[in-house]
């Protein structure tokens, strides 16, 4: 289920939707669980938004919604606020504006929350809740992201421990590894 500050809009949306799929007055409780409540509005809504793009946004938004989550050490997926920027450097006018494109279609959904600088997903909910994302574009990237984290809470303690083999990777051929020369000093540009 859904608790806390975000399950209020959450709430409005799964009654929205239960209200939009109604048999008539009044509202009842078979209408919003006929919806599937939050978890099945949220989903709903997510699909019928990636269903209005064309097959190249599709593309990109499966790009840009992997890069919208992170996964944690113990293998949890969690929103993760991204620079906008990040989300096109390098790449050309044309696929800028399609990342804009797919950007503003879930946006008007409620389901991303954009600023000047920066994107997250609005609703931890949509992780759990919208199977594709959930069982096709995060699945697909699971363990090579729990591979990542690990690594990256090893180079940051790498990094604290001023070049020093991490203890969390020492034990796996970390004494072995070529040391740093007398007087090398890490900076942030020998850092992940």
């Amino acid at each position: 289920g859904v608790s806390g500050a975000g399950a209020l809009p959450l709430l409005s949306h799964a009654l929205d939707q239960a209200w939009r799929a109604s048999r008539g007055m009044p509202l009842s409780l078979a209408d919003y669980e006929r919806t599937g409540g939050i978890e099945g509005a949220v989903a709903q809504t997510a699909q019928a938004a990636y269903d209005t793009l064309s097959s190249s946004r599709r593309q990109v938004a499966r790009q840009v919604f992997t890069r919208l989550v992170a996964t944690t050490a113990d293998g949890r997926d969690t929103a993760s606020r991204v620079a906008r920027a990040d989300l096109t450097n390098g790449k050309n006018a044309a696929y800028a504006e399609d990342v804009n494109a797919v950007l503003e279609t879930f946006a008007a959904k409620r389901l991303l929350t954009l600023d000047a600088d920066t994107v997250e997903i609005s609703h931890e909910v949509l992780l759990t809740a919208w199977p594709l994302l959930r069982d096709d574009w995060l699945a697909e990237v699971h363990a090579d992201r729990i591979v990542r984290s690990h690594l990256s809470a090893a180079a940051d303690e790498w990094w604290d421990t001023g070049g020093r083999p991490p203890t969390s990777i020492a034990g796996s051929g970390a004494r072995s590894a070529p040391q740093p020369p007398p007087g090398f000093a890490p900076t942030r540009a020998t850092r992940h």
